[in-house]
């Protein structure tokens, strides 16, 4: 069933950025945050709580939530990863949240420093503490569909972390193809059994590309029920710790597709892609890899 609407979460100013070799100012980020709120994105990640020492990329969170637009129909969240990431997102006034875990122990110890028992337990301080403070939080696993590499966990293993997930009563649960391995086969196949096991819990997903055919992954995905899904202006991000990631969906072609297809973002694509343009010529790069 075709629905009306779906949701987009712009994440290149925080997977975007991050992912860049070097350090960008808070100016050219508020540039692009001008575009993007001009393009009618109102679901914005901003940045990521984590030690500047690890991401002087995101060193500049506080300032930049500080002076971000502050609209009555936007919402900026942040990434976390721990207990002292979640008290400066507090601390900002940030009301909602992000966090996940690996599904793979030896990309999560790469990503995180954390292995998968450590960085469960820290999932779940993180859902109480920033439900004692009113903090919408969505918790996630990385590498769902697999690794390169490694043998895959399959659906059993996916299902039992799915339900230590829901034992923590997050306010949404995401699922991220990290290696971009997914194919439509396989977006069905697990979603068919993980969206009744999940009830009437919000579920997002997250695609990284490192070939062809992501966009009929996010069909196949509206096709099994999803209505929500993170993208990054131009395609920026993707994983620094896996080969051959070549950046995330990209936002201006999910809205292509689904202006296409009759399906309404409310987003403006003309707008998205003037501001992804003026990112490339700011960045002076050719990271970003859609089609502008």
């Amino acid at each position: 069933m075709i629905p009306k609407n779906i949701t987009l979460n712009e994440v290149g100013l925080r997977e975007g950025f991050q992912n860049l070799r070097r350090v960008y100012s808070t100016k050219l980020k508020l540039t692009v945050l001008d575009g993007l709120l001009q393009a009618g994105i109102r679901h914005i990640q901003l940045g990521s709580f984590v030690h500047p020492k690890v991401l002087p990329q995101m060193a500049d969170a506080e300032v930049l939530f500080d002076s971000a637009p502050q609209l009555d129909n936007v919402v900026y969240s942040g990434f976390i990863l721990n207990e002292q990431g979640l008290t400066r997102a507090i601390d900002c006034g940030v009301k909602k949240v992000e966090t996940s875990m690996s599904l793979h122990e030896s990309y999560g110890f790469k990503n995180t420093g954390m292995k998968s028992d450590r960085a469960y337990e820290e999932m779940n301080r993180l859902v109480r503490l920033a439900h004692q403070h009113d903090i919408s939080i969505r918790v996630g696993l990385q590498c769902t569909w697999g690794v390169a590499n490694e043998a895959g966990l399959g659906l059993d293993t996916v299902l039992s972390y799915i339900d230590k997930l829901m034992a923590l009563d997050p306010d949404k649960i995401c699922l991220a193809d990290t290696a971009g391995l997914a194919t439509p086969e396989m977006i069905k196949e697990y979603l068919d059994i993980i969206i009744p096991r999940i009830g009437g819990k919000p579920l997002v997903l997250h695609f990284h590309e490192t070939r062809q055919g992501v966009l009929e992954n996010i069909q196949a995905a509206i096709q099994m029920g999803v209505r929500e899904f993170d993208s990054s202006l131009g395609g920026l991000g993707g994983s620094p710790f896996i080969v051959n990631t070549t950046g995330n969906i990209a936002t201006e072609d999910v809205v292509k597709i689904m202006d296409e297809v009759g399906i309404y973002t409310g987003l403006d694509r003309p707008c998205l892609i003037e501001t992804a343009s003026q990112l490339k010529r700011m960045l002076q790069s050719t990271v970003l890899k859609s089609a502008i």
